[in-house]
């Protein structure tokens, strides 16, 4: 499988504090790239404090196989140690971050112990965490 390089950073940043056991004294990991803004953290804090809570994600044009890369929040105790240590190909046979964390986060969304993000359009079909409403926006033009 061909890899898509530009996401290999995501996914090894995740998967060696996850190994080197970076994350262990850190309640929660946020994953944010840097095109992305948080615009309002209310929301993120307040679901945060949830004990019922492992995972803040945002759905990727609505295809439960994808969960956008560019902006997460996780329990890293939720993780098994060796998270993130393949890099998931898509149907294309590239390697895709939003395919991989799909993959990692899905005993937290089976068990339903994850929020979506609320307000998020992908009514432009493009994966990327957007909208009025969100209080987070990866954007390359903002206004």
């Amino acid at each position: 499988n061909t890899i898509n390089v530009a996401q290999v950073g995501a996914t090894e940043a995740m998967h060696q504090g996850m190994v080197q056991k970076w994350f262990a004294d850190y309640p929660w990991v946020i994953r944010i790239h840097p095109d992305v803004l948080i615009r309002k953290s209310s929301w993120i804090l307040e679901t945060m404090k949830d004990e019922s809570v492992d995972g803040i994600f945002v759905q990727c044009n609505a295809d439960p196989w994808k969960i956008h890369g560019d902006f997460y929040a996780v329990r890293p105790t939720a993780l098994p140690e060796d998270a993130f240590s393949e890099i998931v190909a898509e149907f294309k046979g590239m390697g895709n971050h939003e395919m991989t964390v799909a993959k990692e986060f899905k005993p937290i969304i089976d068990s339903n112990r994850h929020r979506w993000l609320p307000g998020n359009d992908d009514s432009m079909g493009v994966c990327r965490v957007r909208g009025s409403q969100s209080p987070v926006v990866h954007d390359h033009w903002l206004p």
